[in-house]
């Protein structure tokens, strides 16, 4: 998790090199990319998934590979919160939006995610994930022409509205919805609901 992790945020980031950013309003801060790192936290996650999770984020905004790709942006910048969920009502803000403009902002940004606690809560909703996690985008006090949800997980839907319709819905918002499946024991699955795979969930 902690290569993958690595990996991932240096890709996205690394895209918006390629993406203009849309006029922003004076109160708005320009950057290259919002994103929104939303972890499962439900009762099916054990304490080790919890772990590599939290500590795959820790250890990627530390690495050279992911700042490189950041300042390598128009902007040389990225807003990114953390939010933890389970069930559809149970969302957790473990770090509101923070800008990343280097080595010292990532670094900071790898302390808090650290240092933050991290309750488990019952129910598994992808959708609920999702609901809230597009919501954050509003009024967040940034602008850019690329948006994303990296949804992580290890289970399926199985509390709150189908998956399928919510993502259509965050993607009809210009929002690119990355799914990170997470699976340590042997012979097990992500368990997504018909109609929707680690492909579907990816949109850009």
């Amino acid at each position: 998790m902690t290569r993958r992790a690595i990996r991932w945020l240096a890709v996205i980031a690394a895209t918006t090199c390629i993406v203009l950013s849309r006029p922003a309003a004076a109160q708005d801060v320009a950057v290259d990319l919002e994103l929104v790192l939303a972890v499962d936290v439900s009762g099916s996650m054990d304490t080790q998934e919890r772990l590599l999770q939290r500590d795959g984020y820790v250890q990627a905004f530390l690495h050279p590979e992911v700042i490189a790709a950041i300042r390598a942006g128009i902007n040389g910048r990225i807003a990114v919160a953390y939010v933890e969920w389970a069930g559809p009502r149970s969302q957790n803000m473990v770090m509101p939006w923070r800008l990343i403009d280097g080595q010292e902002a990532a670094a900071a940004v790898s302390a808090e995610l650290a240092l933050a606690e991290s309750p488990r809560i019952r129910g598994t909703s992808i959708s609920g994930a999702l609901a809230f996690s597009s919501a954050l985008f509003d009024g967040n006090g940034f602008a850019s022409g690329r948006k994303a949800i990296d949804v992580s997980g290890d289970g399926p839907n199985n509390m709150g509205p189908p998956v399928v319709p919510m993502r259509d819905t965050v993607v009809a918002r210009g929002i690119t919805i990355n799914g990170l499946p997470l699976t340590l024991r042997p012979g097990g699955s992500f368990g997504l609901p018909r109609g929707c795979s680690p492909s579907t969930m990816r949109t850009a």
